[in-house]
């Protein structure tokens, strides 16, 4: 295996990390600072209550571990297959593969919204 391979396996995982982290602290803990900072989940319906607030990083932040380890794994299992292959091909999958985690970054904001417009 090339040192490039387990540098690509490496940002592969960065952007899923990310997601599990935020949403574990998020879902587990709940502690995120009402309203204040640059930490949160801030839209319009998730700051208009208290409630709304932690309705909205707890539920956030179970769809986001979720969405990160499944990300991570179909990651990993992209990334295997590119075993043994030149540095062009396996610096391209990995792009691809960090160009569709990104969409996984974003997937999360659409059903925490709609919770949130059915529930408050």
């Amino acid at each position: 295996m090339s040192w490039f391979w387990w540098f690509m396996l490496a940002m592969v995982l960065l952007l899923p990390a990310a997601l599990i982290l935020c949403g574990l602290f998020w879902w587990v803990l709940g502690r995120v600072p009402q309203f204040r900072g640059a930490v949160g989940y801030k839209t319009a319906r998730s700051m208009k209550t208290p409630a709304a607030w932690v309705f909205a990083h707890k539920y956030f932040g179970r769809i986001a571990f979720i969405a990160g380890i499944a990300l991570a794994v179909g990651g990993v299992v992209v990334m295997l297959f590119c075993l043994g292959k030149d540095e062009d091909t396996i610096g391209i999958t990995g792009a691809i593969v960090n160009g569709v985690q990104t969409l996984g970054l974003i997937a999360p904001i659409i059903p925490t919204e709609i919770a949130l417009k059915r529930n408050f």
